[in-house]
Order: C-alpha cells, then structure tokens, then sequence
C-alpha cells in the first residue's frame, strides 16, 4: 500500500486532527509549510482551544469571557483575536509557573513573585488551583499546595477588594450580590463559590423558577413576589434549622449559603438571595434593614400599584414587605410599624428604617455581623485561628473572615478608619504579608495627609526589605553542640501539650530581658542558658520554647499541621517521622 503524507489528508480530516493538539503544539505547526499556515490559523480551531485549555478568565466582561459563554452574536467567532489571546494566555501560564516554581523553593523575594502571579487574576487560577491539589506523591507537596494556596487566596482577596472599591465610586453601581460575594473572597480558598459562580448560579435559579412556574412573569407583581419567596424557600435557601445555627459564622455568607448543601443563610443573606432572584424576574426587591432583622421591600412599577392596576399621580406609592427568613406570605406594613414603636424609634425615623437600603448600607452591616460573630467567638465553629477551617469541613476561616469585615469598614466607613488601621495591620503583620501592595494603593493614600502616614509607609518598606533581604545562616558548629534537636521535628510541649515542628533554634535563649522576665525563663529548670527553638504551632502561631518544654514526636502529624508545615517543609517523611526542611538557606545543617 502506498503512503499518504499527513499533508495529503481532506481537509475536513486535518482539521480535526488539528483540534486535538495542545496550543503550544498548534502554534509551531503552521510553521512547518503553508498548507498547515491557513489550516492552524483558523479562529474557530482557537476558540476551541481557548475553551478547552482555559477554564479561567480574569474579567467575566471581556470580550472573550462573553464570547465564551455565547453572549456575543456569531459573527464575532471568527476573529483572528482568538489566536493572540490563547497565546498570551500561555505565556502568562508560563510566567505564572516560573514564578512559582521560585516561591516554592526560595525564601528571599517570595512576596514579589507572589504579587507578579496575583496580578494575573484569574487567568492563573488554573495553575494555582491544580498546585494546590499537587499529588502526595510530589517531593514538595506540603509546599506546592501551602504557597499555591496562599497565592490563590491573595488573588481573591484582591478581586473583592476591587469590587468594594468600585462602590464608593458615585459613577459605578455595584449589584447586591457581587457586593455581598466579596466577602467570600477572603474565605473562598479552593471551593466552588466566587463572584461569577454565585452569579451564575442566581441565573440559574431564576431559569428554574420559570421552568417550574411558567406563568411567572404573566403575574402581579405581587404575585410574582409571592411566588418567588415560596420558590427560595423551599430550596433551602433562606432561613436555618435552628437557634444554635443562627450563630453559625458560615451562615453570613451569601456564596457559602448558595453552594454548601446545608445552604442555612441569616436573614440579611436569605434576603439578599430573594432579592436578586426576584431582580431576575423582574420583580423590583431590595434589603431593608430593620434593627435586629433584615426584610426584602417590593415596589411596583412607576404608575401601577402591586397588583398589576394603573394609579393616578396623586397616590401614595404601593409596597409591601417580605420575611423570607421566616416565612413566603407577606408582612403587613402596620406590624412593622407597631415593631418600630416597641423598640422606642420615633415615629419620624420609621420611613428611614422601612425604606431601601443601599448596597454600601448591606455591606457594612455584613460586615459588623461577621466582625461581632468572630469577637464574641459565639459562632459554633472551632476556635479563632483554626487552620482546618476550610470548605472540607464547610467552614470560613476565621481569620480570613474578620479581615474582610475590617477591609470592608475601612472602605465605607471613613470616619472611624482609625480604629479599623491597627487591626488590619496586626491581620497583615501576622499572616497576610502578600497584600502589602493592597496596603500600598488602597489604605496608603486614605491616609496620605494623617499622622499615620509615615508609619504606614515605613511598614511597607520593612515588610518588602524583609523580604528581599537574604536570609541569615546558622550553621551547627562545636559551640552549638548543645542544641538537641533539628529544624523539622515535630513535638508536644510538655507542659501545655500543643503540637508543634521546630523551624529555628538558638544555643540559648535570645529573646529580650523584658521578655525573659514576663516569661519567668529563669524559673525553669536550666534557665535562660538551655537552647531554645522557634517553634510553629498548629494553632498558626509562632512561639519561643525553651528546650527542657520540648518533647519531640514520630507519630503522624495532625490535618491542621500539615496544611500549615508548608510554609517551612516539603513533605512529611514516614520513615524518619519528621519533616524534610524547606529553608535549608537558613539552616543548612538540618
């Protein structure tokens, strides 16, 4: 039988081999003749790659996102764009993992690499997301997802950042639900839940109230208002099982609620999801925020009252008041009203209460509710600082949700920025260093004329020269023979029984003679003159301990400690029980 070159194939046969390849493979094959020129550069065989090979793209608005999900007309598919956006696509994925691939492996200049990555967005988030799943196979697991993961996180936090920006600008409204998912943010981690899935995932409600109520938008709007809060709550998507669940810190969360299969939601929540469902359908709802609880308020169009009749010029406008936390009938206005007399609101603010609240309003009082949640620690989750808080065990992180809460009052509330500036810098101090742009563009310039201008800027200097700055070696020499244990052994303190892994150590207690007086170190059996170790705990804390407190251990790490031991180590080796050091630039003898 005689051969056939692969360039003799149809035309129809080529093609689709073609729409196989990988881009990169795509992209250096038209250079092998002029045939496969014409063939490899046409735009629909790069759409295709660019929605199979990305599962990401940073602005739902681009033009490419839109065509993606089929909101542009046809005629706009075939446009040679797709080619240069696919390619620069791949060339930020490379940069992206070049950039890691340092992050993981290097100390100094982490924070700079993490920022070039963060700023790709979500065209990244791919690679990021995939790390963060790394094999336990990998040599550098712990690692790979622990720096993947605090890179993803920074990108979230900096796109509900961006969202909350936009509001305070009088020219850009914000929609209710993208306003309340940028909490979800700071809390997303790897979970499904974001501001485009809570999007799509209102759109799709509303598409399967229609189907289930085909008649819907033929209603009153009345009706219609009716209907929709059955609609929500029988979804589960309002309300919760019971008191203790009112507590509950995940509750405050309009992401969390729409895709956690409890969806348990607190009423400003279960309102707001009422809301924009019933905005789909055409049905003008809004939060009103009563004190001690939240309402939805619904007015008709301008000229028509609530049940669909036309109304002179003369008449008081029509609305009414829903509860879809509590219940799918409607709340009589006078009972409101009798609400308002019995907690003492004089008769001239009832209208301000009974009106609609801005979405800056539902913001902050979002905002205050996760705040009080995490400081009154009456949320029925696990303690402040818990690293197992994670979308596995349907938790926010508690850290990360009072940071968001401070980002938002700094934000919107400009009067008390004060109080709000220490908090967010001990948030940032202790465990949120990567944001310190954020810090530089957003909270740097609402302070630019105050007195705490020069300190906020002398923190970004000493956060970014910490970082740079090669870090100091110690090596274990003839006077250091003293020190017993090694940097990646984990232990239980003796005393308060915590687990922890060893990340440092001295021959001898170098901590300030302040210090060592609060501490008592002179009472302990050897003194200030022991070695002692710097020491992660799985709490997320650092501390000092002294070596007579440190009693090491071979037995598998806990859950939160390894998430946490990424930060220092590669992996968890079963055969020496201990971790395999990942800053050995510091300590190069352990």
């Amino acid at each position: 039988m005689a051969s056939v070159s692969l360039s003799e194939l149809p035309e129809e046969l080529l093609r689709c081999i073609l729409s196989f390849l990988p881009p990169e493979t795509l992209a250096r094959i038209e250079s092998t003749s002029r045939h496969f020129r014409i063939l490899a550069n046409d735009p629909l065989l790069w759409r295709q790659r660019c929605i199979t090979s990305f599962a990401y793209w940073e602005q739902d608005t681009s033009p490419f996102h839109k065509r993606l999900r089929g909101q542009h007309e046809l005629s706009t598919i075939h446009d040679e764009q797709w080619k240069t956006e696919c390619i620069h696509r791949l060339q930020q994925d490379r940069v992206a993992e070049e950039c890691l691939e340092r992050v993981i492996s290097k100390q100094q200049g982490r924070i700079d690499k993490m920022q070039k990555i963060a700023h790709c967005g979500y065209n990244v988030k791919e690679i990021l997301v995939r790390n963060c799943q790394a094999p336990d196979t990998a040599e550098d697991v712990l690692a790979r997802r622990y720096w993947s993961l605090e890179i993803l996180n920074a990108m979230q936090r900096r796109k509900g950042i961006q969202v909350w920006s936009q509001a305070t600008t009088p020219q850009i409204s914000i929609s209710l639900e993208d306003a309340l998912g940028a909490f979800d943010m700071f809390v997303l981690e790897t979970r499904e839940g974001d501001i485009s899935d809570i999007s799509a995932r209102l759109d799709q409600l509303a598409t399967q109230l229609r189907v289930e109520s085909p008649n819907i938008e033929e209603m009153s709007i009345r009706q219609r208002a009716l209907e929709i809060a059955r609609f929500v709550r029988c979804q589960g998507l309002a309300g919760v099982r019971s008191e203790e669940d009112y507590h509950v810190l995940r509750n405050r969360f309009i992401g969390i609620a729409l895709f956690d299969d409890e969806h348990q939601a607190l009423p400003l929540i279960s309102v707001a999801i009422y809301c924009c469902v019933a905005q789909r359908l055409g049905v003008n709802a809004q939060p009103c925020s009563i004190p001690f609880h939240v309402y939805a308020i619904v007015t008709p169009g301008k000229g028509y009252n609530l049940d669909g009749k036309e109304m002179d010029s003369e008449s008081q406008e029509d609305r009414m008041f829903m509860d879809p936390f509590r219940q799918d009938e409607e709340v009589a206005e006078d009972a409101l009203k009798r609400l308002l007399n019995s907690i003492g609101a004089p008769t001239s603010t009832h209208e301000d209460f009974l009106g609609a609240s801005s979405v800056v309003k539902v913001i902050f009082r979002n905002a205050r509710n996760i705040a009080n949640a995490v400081q009154s620690g009456e949320t029925n989750d696990p303690p402040r600082r818990s690293a197992l808080s994670s979308w596995n065990t349907g938790l926010p992180d508690m850290d990360g949700s009072f940071y968001g809460a401070l980002w938002s009052m700094i934000i919107f509330d400009p009067d008390n920025r004060r109080n709000y500036l220490h908090h967010i810098v001990q948030f940032f101090q202790e465990g949120f260093t990567v944001d310190v742009d954020l810090i530089e563009n957003t909270i740097f310039p609402m302070f630019n004329a105050s007195p705490e201008r020069d300190a906020i800027l002398s923190l970004i200097e000493e956060v970014r020269g910490r970082d740079r700055a090669a870090r100091p070696i110690t090596r274990r020499t003839p006077d250091t023979i003293n020190v017993k244990y090694r940097v990646g052994q984990k232990f239980e303190h003796r005393r308060y029984h915590y687990e922890g892994v060893i990340i440092g150590w001295d021959d001898r207690c170098r901590a300030s003679e302040a210090w060592m007086r609060q501490m008592n170190i002179d009472g302990l059996n050897q003194g200030r003159h022991q070695s002692f170790y710097n020491v992660l705990v799985a709490d997320k804390s650092n501390r000092y301990v002294a070596e007579e407190n440190i009693n090491i251990s071979t037995h598998e790490p806990s859950e939160a400690m390894m998430r946490l031991a990424g930060k220092y180590f590669k992996r968890w080796d079963q055969q020496t029980g201990a971790f395999i050091s990942n800053i050995r630039d510091e300590y190069p003898d352990d």
